[in-house]
């Protein structure tokens, strides 16, 4: 028991201090006890064993613990009493420990099943997401949690505690992938969405620890390191070549343009106007509103004073049509009427064929803003200053535009590009 609130005075004297943390203990002195007098912050002994005998009847009355024992409770304290010295841990009593282990142990609720904590939780993340202006999108996407768990919506949730019954659960999702003939990159994310959602379960208390641990979600043929794809300067013009070519009937150029050398997110032009580009001022800009932005939450403005070219690209956009003629579903994606348009252009620009693969066709997804972010970087741009014009966190940025085999010169090209002359048609782009 720690005794440091008890000292030796200087005039020899022994004396115990609470030091402001004075139990509401009644004096047991005889003379202070009739007159229901309660112990004081400080109380001085002539010895130390009464000193040590006061302060053992002060922590009795303060616990009001009954210090008798049976024989099987004298064993349990001794072994308890060994381990603790085996494990070289002298600054800590067993009631000490006792209460810590009362005081953070979790409140499972025994009752809670798995449907009904999923229920809350996606009531919780919808209502964080539309307090924060995030992505419905993201939001729409666990509700797959409920497929992914189908056979176990009506167990207790801390059944999933058990081996055999989260092993099941992990086999189940991966069986569903299977069936679905899914990519590894889509098993990757059902096992996070789950996992998530068991996180949040143990921040609630539903659950002690993590059930899904990662020899029971590892997903073959996984490629986590791969570079994200980034055009050429050769390619880049090509797009927007075949962008302009075909934007009476797409009307995908203000996107392409914004895409390309703004490196905005397809889900962030929702919310962007004509009055958010200003190009006929001394310091032209693209301004992304805080209701708009997908990640960051915060407004940015692209400044667009060093990039003469990508005013002359909003020049010759048709400003009486909306910049982005596509609207949102309530689950948060874009019209699907877009994404086949934009598969279009990128046809035309030569980048994949009509009939390419859903895995051929991932990697030019968000190409556009790949290729700016790569190019603002090698063109003398900071990580930090490339992080901020995208909306991204530098070490997001870090991770995954910095490993780019890119030039200077490249940079410079890409920039450079300019919309063609209205005399000038390809061949590939007639008709």
């Amino acid at each position: 028991m720690n005794r440091d609130h008890i000292s030796k005075l200087k005039t020899g004297k022994w004396q115990v201090d609470y030091r402001g943390d004075v139990p509401p203990v009644l004096d047991p002195r005889p003379t202070k006890a009739a007159k229901g007098k309660l112990i004081q912050a400080r109380t001085t002994f002539n010895t130390k064993d009464a000193a040590y005998e006061f302060d053992v009847y002060v922590q009795r009355e303060r616990r009001n613990v009954d210090l008798s024992m049976t024989p099987d409770q004298r064993i349990m304290y001794k072994q308890a009493t060994s381990e603790l010295q085996e494990a070289g841990i002298t600054d800590i009593s067993i009631l000490d420990i006792v209460k810590n282990y009362i005081k953070h142990r979790p409140q499972v609720d025994v009752t809670k099943t798995i449907i009904s904590c999923i229920e809350e939780f996606l009531d919780e993340y919808k209502r964080d997401v539309e307090k924060k202006h995030g992505s419905s999108r993201t939001y729409g996407g666990y509700r797959v949690l409920k497929k992914l768990l189908d056979p176990y919506l009506l167990i207790p949730v801390t059944e999933i505690h058990q081996p055999d019954v989260a092993r099941k659960v992990a086999d189940h999702i991966r069986s569903i992938a299977d069936k679905e003939n899914r990519e590894a990159r889509t098993l990757d994310n059902y096992y996070k969405k789950v996992k998530r959602l068991f996180n949040w379960c143990k921040e609630k208390e539903y659950l002690k620890e993590q059930p899904l641990h990662d020899g029971l979600t590892k997903v073959k043929g996984l490629q986590k390191d791969e570079s994200v794809r980034v055009l050429s300067p050769e390619e880049a013009r090509q797009l927007m070549y075949a962008a302009q070519a075909t934007d009476k009937e797409f009307g995908l150029l203000p996107f392409f343009i914004l895409h390309v050398f703004c490196g905005l997110r397809p889900i962030e032009l929702h919310r962007i106007t004509w009055d958010h580009i200003k190009i006929d001022t001394g310091n032209p800009f693209v301004l992304i509103p805080s209701d708009s932005t997908a990640r960051s939450k915060k407004a940015r403005k692209i400044a667009l004073k060093k990039f003469p070219a990508t005013i002359e690209w909003f020049k010759v956009c048709d400003r009486s049509k909306p910049l982005f003629a596509f609207a949102k579903g309530t689950d948060g994606n874009t019209d699907r009427t877009f994404y086949n348009k934009r598969d279009k252009v990128l046809v035309l620009a030569g980048l994949y064929d009509e009939n390419a693969t859903l895995s051929q066709k991932r990697p030019f997804s968000d190409i556009g803003r790949h290729s700016c972010g790569t190019y603002l970087y090698e063109g003398g741009y900071s990580a930090a200053d490339t992080s901020s014009r995208l909306g991204n966190s530098e070490q997001v940025f870090r991770e995954h535009y910095q490993n780019s085999e890119k030039t200077e010169e490249e940079a410079v090209e890409f920039f450079s590009i300019t919309p063609m002359n209205s005399d000038e048609k390809l061949v590939k782009f007639a008709g």
